[in-house]
């Protein structure tokens, strides 16, 4: 019996090159604690262009990237291997010795035209542009620019062939990743990276992945692993003199914990979360201006 091969494999939307609140936000803390931006000359065509990097391209790239994982995950789950296909070469009679041969190729000929390019080949190629778009434009920001986007790059294509069919846990992580490039891309621009870009940065790869994991997975767990990170950062404002702040932080700190409950957080509840641990970041990028270290 032949199965048409016209059957609709599933469709997942293309993610696009469009700007997101979170990747934004990013930025913009690293070129506040980079404390050297000026309104004038080419500070303001180099936020820009590092914006359009770390949000819009980085982000279509792992978009790309997840959706290429899910679509092979949901097509396996449907394929079935042992059909027979109409296509273009004419099968023989069973038990010819060309008859494997022509199903074989038939078969590989039907998932190219209706799965392999629809599906994967047009994310493949889309992930591809807003990469070399990244790396161009990154170019034109510096060495170390380029450097910085050339690893996250090579970090998220690893990081999609390691993680197997786990399209969840890689979409947690590229949004990790993402989080933390657009953190020191925005200090990158304005001053050279130092440890104190390098904690911004862990601290944004931290919330964001613990955050992502609550929203998704609705362990509590997270959140309070986020609650210790919250610690970490109060203690550091506190030993650089800025009691206001830490305060601050520690009482969304304390509050999200508290107020986190096992189960699927609603909307409300993830975009009141995201909300106060970008405020929070942006706090402590602002205030790192003012730090003053004990002698």
């Amino acid at each position: 019996m032949s199965v048409s091969a016209s059957r609709p494999s599933p469709q997942i939307p293309a993610p696009a090159l469009t700007p997101s609140l979170q990747a934004s936000v990013l930025v913009f803390c690293g070129v506040l604690a980079s404390g050297a931006f000026q309104w004038q000359g080419l500070h303001p065509l180099r936020l820009a262009a590092a914006w359009l990097v770390a949000d819009a391209a980085l982000g279509c790239v792992f978009s790309q990237l997840v959706a290429l994982k899910l679509t092979q995950a949901r097509y396996a789950s449907t394929r079935e291997p042992g059909r027979i296909v109409d296509g273009p070469l004419r099968i023989p009679s069973a038990g010819s010795p060309g008859h494997r041969l022509i199903t074989t190729i038939n078969r590989y000929i039907a998932d190219w035209e209706h799965h392999t390019w629809p599906e994967l080949g047009r994310r493949g190629v889309s992930a591809c542009i807003a990469a070399a778009l990244a790396c161009v434009l990154a170019t034109y920001l510096g060495r170390w620019e380029l450097i910085l986007i050339s690893s996250a790059l090579a970090l998220g294509g690893l990081l999609s062939l390691v993680m197997g069919k786990h399209a969840g846990g890689l979409g947690r992580l590229l949004l990790a990743l993402q989080a933390g490039v657009a953190v020191a891309l925005g200090y990158l621009i304005l001053a050279p990276l130092n440890w104190l870009a390098g904690y911004l940065a862990g601290m944004a790869v931290i919330w964001a992945y613990l955050a992502t994991t609550w929203r998704q997975t609705g362990a509590r767990s997270a959140l309070q692993v986020a609650g210790l990170a919250c610690v970490g950062a109060v203690g550091l404002l506190v030993w650089a003199r800025q009691i206001i702040p830490a305060a601050a932080i520690a009482i969304v700190g304390i509050a999200q914990v508290m107020g986190a409950k096992e189960g699927l957080p609603t909307r409300a509840q993830v975009h009141l979360h995201r909300l106060l641990w970008l405020v929070s970041l942006a706090w402590i990028s602002l205030a790192s201006t003012y730090w003053v270290w004990p002698a």
